[in-house]
């Protein structure tokens, strides 16, 4: 009877993308089927990804780490956009993580390689 956040902060990654697809719809159809709410997530786009040397390289060692493939997903920020859209949000918005500089996360000027996902049911 009242909204929901759902948060899933460094998760998507880690699942190929059907897996995320098949996430999103669920989480949707949850939020959707409640008193509405939002879905938050951090997400990794191929555009920002394979822009730097230095990033290509910590995923492949983060993917060394965590014994799987580390996934970008996307290819940029319209269609990760119009994928949260297809999996039954309302509404969808990526943000440059550099927009947020109260968060005081000191990603540097590589700080475009992370996007905030905002979703409404």
């Amino acid at each position: 009877s009242r909204p929901t956040a759902v948060i899933t902060e460094g998760l998507i990654n880690y699942f190929d993308t059907p897996t995320v697809q098949g996430l999103w719809r669920r989480i949707a159809t949850f939020l959707e089927g409640g008193a509405g709410g939002i879905y938050l997530t951090d997400l990794r786009l191929d555009e920002s990804a394979t822009a730097f040397a230095a990033v290509r390289v910590f995923l492949a060692a983060l993917s060394v780490v965590a014994k799987g493939r580390v996934h970008t997903h996307f290819s940029g920020v319209d269609e990760a956009k119009a994928a949260l859209i297809d999996a039954g949000f309302s509404q969808s918005a990526l943000r440059d993580a550099t927009e947020f500089p109260q968060l005081d996360i000191h990603l540097g000027r590589r700080g475009e390689v992370l996007h905030l996902v905002e979703a409404r049911a």
